[in-house]
């Protein structure tokens, strides 16, 4: 998710719970955002932020020892350990919402360092921002009248969260059984619940491209797009970038490759690649052009992060 609807969601489990426990209800949201500090990263260069986002600030090898240091505490000082217990509860709620999205977390790191991801929501979702916002006007409506918030609020509150992911997670399982050939990836649309974007390889080598509709329970062709030569292939992995992308997503491809017969130039092809997954948005983020010169070696990468 973005940081902004993190920050949202911490604001709404907190904030009926502010009036018992205040301290613990500002360490909980704080906590919902602290993972996505890695973001600051960029200062590094493109390369370390792909590669450090949403690992170790994500993984139960920081949130673990955060967790056991708020249990220890809680023997010695009750408000200091429920502090720190709720801010690892932050980070851990906030690791759930991101296990949903796209790209996915190393939550196991370093035990493991896969990826896991569900593909059950885009990272911005306007359902569940709209379901959040409201929760959260309530919430002003009530004090507004006199009202405070109780915990049993954010109960309710996380109930249809719940429940919300839970119709996520069966409408894309429903329509991944329904279409085939099997996709490698159905990622669902950031603004209506039942329309997924879709993608496939080929036996030919091509991509295909699919919006599916989980009403109707059908799959549309939007487009094809042609496989690389392996040639190509090879010479994209020289680069860092491109065996970076590829990791984090399986549908990262070379899209189009453009030849340049210019001797003086001294490039022979330009390589455009993106993700074929996402598609929210028209989204170009990951997104690279390899300019390949005439020794058949990467001369330089233009990468959209």
């Amino acid at each position: 998710m973005d940081i902004l609807t993190h920050a949202l969601m911490g604001t709404a489990i907190a904030t009926p719970c502010m009036v018992t426990m205040p301290e613990a209800s500002a360490a909980l949201i704080l906590g919902s955002v602290a993972p996505d500090l890695d973001a600051f990263s960029r200062v590094f260069g493109k390369r370390a932020f792909m590669q450090w986002h949403q690992t170790f600030t994500h993984s139960i090898g920081v949130i673990g020892p955060i967790a056991i240091i708020g249990l220890v505490t809680l023997l010695v000082d009750r408000i200091a350990g429920s502090c720190v217990l709720a801010f690892a509860v932050g980070m851990a709620f906030h690791v759930a919402l991101d296990y949903t999205n796209t790209l996915g977390v190393k939550c196991w790191y370093p035990i493991s360092r896969k990826r896991y991801c569900s593909e059950w929501c885009f990272f911005i979702d306007l359902p569940l921002i709209s379901i959040t916002l409201l929760f959260l006007c309530w919430l002003a409506w009530l004090i507004s009248r006199g009202v405070l918030p109780h915990p049993l609020h954010a109960c309710i509150y996380l109930a249809i969260v719940v429940g919300y992911f839970g119709f996520k997670a069966w409408t894309r399982h429903s329509l991944m059984q329904k279409i085939h050939p099997p996709l490698q990836s159905l990622i669902p649309s950031a603004w209506c619940p039942w329309l997924f974007y879709g993608f496939r390889h080929n036996p030919c080598g091509s991509t295909e491209l699919l919006n599916a509709n989980a009403i109707r329970g059908t799959a549309e062709l939007a487009d094809q797009i042609p496989g690389a030569d392996e040639h190509w292939i090879r010479i994209a992995e020289q680069s860092e970038e491109f065996p970076i992308m590829k990791e984090l997503s399986a549908g990262y491809e070379i899209i189009s490759v453009q030849t340049i017969d210019d001797p003086p130039s001294q490039t022979a092809a330009i390589l455009t690649c993106r993700d074929l997954r996402t598609r929210n948005f028209s989204t170009s983020f990951g997104s690279m052009e390899i300019t390949v010169d005439s020794n058949a070696t990467v001369s330089k990468v233009d990468w959209n992060v």
